[in-house]
């Protein structure tokens, strides 16, 4: 018997048969039973013979046999009411035209086949007992036919309460199935909520130690100028790396949110030669690094566009970055030209790199697909940029394409469409100077980390503010209760009471907090466009995500103190 283990009918010993399979058994056998019983009852009032139903009452405690294994949980139970369903219509059925058509009870059995049992020798077998069973009634007198033995006067109550049971067992296994799909995408959901909500988590749990270590960069740089060219190289180097870490983290919360459909695009008005200009100083250092020439050309005019000015930069860094890292020796070429007929501004960003394989053209936008997997001496990276700029690519409306020859290079044309503007042109990037634009002015500074309350307790000295600090929520409104301040700097993730509440409190006409109208900028290491509007909804003026600028924070804190 061992040796036929794979061919038996029965359900795989090691499966695990869920609750919800159990609970179907157990209604489907309990109808089956509650059928049986009745037609006995209506032929047993009939008149009929003892024989022609006591079949019937063998049905009835097999079924409730099964219903009472299946309430039990028992693996047993699925294949014992399968069991019974394929021998009542073995031992019933007298054909398509016979008394009880019994044969419509292969339905549901095939249903419960397909449904619960797993692909392979079982279930073929299972499936192959159907034909089996109707040739058998069909073509060979082996089989009972207890049909024949219900008196002609109640053929048709023996018919119609086969076929309705028949029905109603289909019902609940189409019913299951509903459930289940309904379950199953509940789970995707919570499933992909858990993952947003973590990669929230851990993108603040980056951004917070990569503010400081960006911030305190920046300050030596700023106060580098008399220092060892090696010590300014080295603090570039510092800072490039941080910029490098912060956008992989900026990958990872793109792609999740374009996976849930939530990523947002921000229209402004720009000029695409100023931003190109910032790309090159941008990649600069990494191409010389590797002692490559970064060409940037634009054919004519570039008139101000409409746009998603960040994505379109993100796209930018992502082919660019790409192309430097991938290419040993010669150039990568930035060239942009405008086509006013379509109202698209074209890109194509072409290196003298190694090239790509015929054969990875088709994966190299996929997720997590990184050439290097294959050649171990190029760079490594995640695998994320070029799916990312896909999808982006595709968010706004344009087209990604590649063209590559093997030991000459590769070239990615990127075709955007964007509206000529009919908006103020956008700031360019601030400053690389702090100035003391907050002299004579009361800040209050609401930070619970301590790396970041000594990073900006520099820039707020360099700023010439007057500044105290809160390092937490209660500690928060106590002080603002003393009344004077002229800026408030407020982290949004405090013990006690976070950023939420006490911009609240700030706001709330009942609450003793005397300066309702103090400017609150907030500072934050979520980056969701949620986040941004929901500090404007608790009242607060303007949001700074970390790692920020430190010319980016003073322009923001000088223009709320001075509105």
């Amino acid at each position: 018997m061992a040796g036929l283990s794979g061919f038996n009918l029965l359900f795989p010993p090691h499966r695990e048969v869920s609750g919800s399979v159990h609970r179907l058994v157990a209604q489907v056998s309990l109808l089956a039973s509650c059928t049986a019983l009745i037609l006995a009852m209506i032929l047993a009032v009939q008149g009929a013979p003892f024989t022609s139903y006591f079949p019937m009452f063998i049905q009835v405690v097999g079924f409730l046999i099964a219903h009472v294994r299946a309430r039990m949980e028992k693996a047993d139970s699925f294949q014992l009411a399968l069991a019974l369903t394929w021998l009542t219509v073995i031992f019933f059925d007298d054909g398509f035209s016979g008394t009880g058509i019994t044969w419509v009870f292969y339905i549901p059995l095939a249903m419960g086949i397909m449904l619960f049992l797993p692909q392979g020798t079982n279930q073929n077998l299972w499936l192959l007992s159907i034909p089996v069973g109707l040739a058998l009634v069909a073509f060979t007198p082996w089989t009972p036919r207890l049909n024949t033995l219900i008196p002609a006067n109640l053929a048709v109550a023996s018919r119609v309460s086969n076929f309705l049971a028949a029905i109603s067992t289909s019902l609940l296994a189409l019913r299951y199935l509903l459930q289940q799909h309904d379950l199953a995408l509940s789970r995707a959901h919570a499933a992909s909520q858990a993952k947003s909500q973590f990669l929230s988590h851990m993108s603040h749990e980056f951004r917070t130690p990569l503010n400081a270590i960006a911030g305190f960069t920046e300050l030596l740089s700023l106060e580098s100028k008399d220092q060892p060219s090696i010590v300014r190289e080295n603090l570039s180097a510092i800072r490039t790396s941080s910029d490098h870490l912060l956008h992989l983290v900026n990958d990872v919360l793109d792609l999740s949110r374009m996976e849930n459909g939530k990523l947002p695009l921000h229209c402004v008005a720009f000029s695409p030669r100023s931003v190109l200009e910032e790309l090159v100083l941008t990649l600069s250092p990494l191409a010389t690094s590797k002692n490559l020439e970064l060409r940037l050309e634009m054919d004519g005019e570039l008139p101000v566009i409409e746009g998603d000015r960040v994505r379109w930069v993100q796209i930018l860094i992502n082919l660019a970055g790409n192309a430097i890292r991938y290419t040993q020796t010669g150039f990568v070429r930035i060239h942009t030209r405008w086509d006013p007929g379509q109202n698209h501004l074209i890109s194509k960003i072409q290196d003298t790199g190694p090239g790509i394989p015929p054969d990875k053209l088709a994966i190299i936008f996929e997720p997590y697909t990184r050439l290097e997997d294959n050649q171990p001496t190029q760079a490594h990276g995640t695998g994320l940029g070029l799916a990312i700029s896909r999808q982006l690519v595709e968010t706004i409306g344009g087209t990604l394409s590649v063209e590559s020859v093997l030991g000459q290079g590769t070239a990615f044309l990127l075709h955007l469409p964007f509206a000529l503007s009919k908006l103020p042109l956008a700031s360019g990037s601030p400053s690389q100077s702090i100035q003391s634009d907050l002299a004579g002015f009361r800040v209050l500074l609401c930070e619970d980390t301590p790396m970041n309350v000594r990073l900006a307790s520099q820039v707020l000295r360099k700023l010439g503010a007057q500044f105290e600090v809160a390092e937490d929520g209660r500690q928060s409104v106590e002080l603002l209760r003393q009344g004077g301040w002229d800026l408030v700097l407020l982290d949004l993730h405090m013990p006690y009471l976070d950023g939420y509440e006490v911009a609240r409190l700030i706001r709330d006409p009942k609450s003793d907090i005397p300066c309702k109208d103090v400017p609150i900028l907030a500072l934050t290491a979520d980056a969701s466009a949620e986040t941004a509007q929901r500090t404007l909804l608790a009242g607060m003026n303007d949001c700074l995500t970390k790692p920020f600028r430190l010319p980016e924070l003073a322009k923001r804190a000088s223009a709320l103190v001075r509105r």
